[in-house]
């Protein structure tokens, strides 16, 4: 349960928004399942609350204190088209939106318009969501409003103010913070946010550092807090010297560049005809027949390819728990800080891949990986590679890895720190 609070602090409740989780649209369960374990041992209660849904939520029945309203999920999902045009309408008349428009500067009139807009109803949607949900709260209820991303959400919170809030902060990752990710981003809307809210946590220094840039007044609201795993492994696994077995994990689509990794572990095995690998993938997307195409057009015959398709987090780690892997490796074009590679650390897995986004904060070259550049030619990807068929040369990354997973990417430290952090 969580924390007992004294009579002049009130109940404590944790209003935490996210994409999709408990439901599984938006793939955010291997992040916000660690870190639920800490915020619930800091808040009397927390309350879930997806913007979409579907038929398929995780279990959340070992939190006593968590609930789910999906009551806005349902809303934005349910709302009649007249309804749509209308609140669209009155976005487009609000102030916010004359402010945002005169002053943001490029995009295009009709992508400032129409992204500007919608982000402005939806957040209307959650502003009216939070009224409601405020009508029904008792006087003691002291509420910290979190959002996991960086996006029309925070802009809603924003734009609620209730005496019970004690704080308002949001996570950001990768598409929520770089501007190139995205068609149009209004920075004006942007600036808002950071003037209303507590605190914007990214999880890479990166960044950080792009945010910093972007809006220097507000430097002091903006810091870096990783994300992290908790300990999943009593141990290093032995390696298996017969065979190189390579592992990645990832939605399978463009940005990924899964087919482009495919190509490559194909031109490995060519290389390498004596040597048996094995490349097991873990993950769906709409590349998926692409690529599991491409492999079975180009057979090897030392290269054996195992798709895992969409799976859940603890599958992935029980496939760390119960096989050695020699090296985790992505071609990724676009990066916040993956989850998917602190996992591979934790359990001494040597990580091959492109030094964009956060990837280097978790890949030191030499130490616990390679790099590659961001795009890497087949070439480079096969001398980085071929390090791993001799077995000796990786033993000092394992360790230096799985160190590092210790002393950076610990969800016990880690998510403590920020459950901390946003009370403050």
């Amino acid at each position: 349960m969580g924390i007992q609070s004294d009579e002049n602090k009130g109940n404590r409740t944790l209003i935490f928004f996210t994409a999709s989780f408990p439901y599984r649209i938006a793939g955010e369960q291997p992040f916000i399942s660690p870190e639920l374990k800490s915020l619930s041992s800091h808040f009397d209660k927390v309350v879930l609350v997806p913007l979409a849904m579907d038929d398929a939520p995780f279990s959340l029945s070992e939190y006593e204190n968590v609930r789910v309203d999906m009551s806005l999920a349902v809303k934005l999902k349910d709302r009649k088209l007249f309804y749509k045009i209308a609140r669209c309408g009155r976005a487009l008349f609000s102030l916010l939106f004359l402010k945002a428009f005169w002053q943001d500067k490029g995009g295009g009139i009709s992508n400032k318009v129409k992204i500007t807009v919608g982000e402005i109803y939806r957040a209307s949607e959650v502003k009216k969501w939070l009224s409601c949900y405020f009508d029904s709260l008792p006087v003691d209820e002291v509420c910290i409003l979190y959002t996991y991303w960086f996006d029309f959400a925070t802009l809603g919170c924003a734009m609620f103010r209730d005496w019970r809030i004690k704080n308002k902060v949001t996570r950001a990752h990768g598409f929520d913070v770089y501007d190139f990710r995205v068609k149009f981003r209004s920075a004006f809307l942007r600036k808002y946010v950071l003037s209303e809210i507590g605190g914007v946590y990214v999880v890479s220094d990166k960044g950080k550092e792009y945010l910093w840039a972007k809006f220097p007044d507000y430097q002091s609201k903006i810091h870096r807090m990783y994300l992290g795993i908790h300990a999943c492994s009593s141990g290093l696994l032995p390696v298996d010297t017969d065979k190189l077995s390579i592992f990645s994990c990832s939605f399978m689509n463009p940005v990924k560049r899964n087919d482009l990794l495919a190509s490559y572990i194909i031109a490995l095995a060519r290389a390498f005809p004596s040597r048996s690998i094995v490349w097991t993938h873990a993950g769906g997307g709409p590349l998926f027949d692409q690529v599991k195409n491409r492999i079975e057009q180009n057979p090897c015959t030392n290269l054996e390819v195992r798709f895992l398709g969409s799976v859940n987090n603890k599958t992935v780690l029980d496939f760390y728990s119960g096989q050695p892997v020699d090296v985790f490796v992505s071609l990724s074009e676009s990066e916040g800080i993956p989850v998917s590679m602190m996992e591979a650390q934790a359990f001494g897995i040597p990580v091959v891949a492109t030094g964009v986004g956060g990837i280097p904060e978790i890949v030191t070259e030499n130490e616990t990986g390679f790099l590659l550049s961001p795009n890497p030619d087949v070439q480079e990807f096969i001398n980085k590679m071929s390090f791993f068929f001799i077995k000796e040369n990786a033993s000092r990354m394992r360790v230096n890895s799985y160190m590092n997973w210790m002393t950076r990417f610990n969800a016990g430290k880690n998510h403590e720190n920020f459950a901390l952090s946003i009370q403050r």
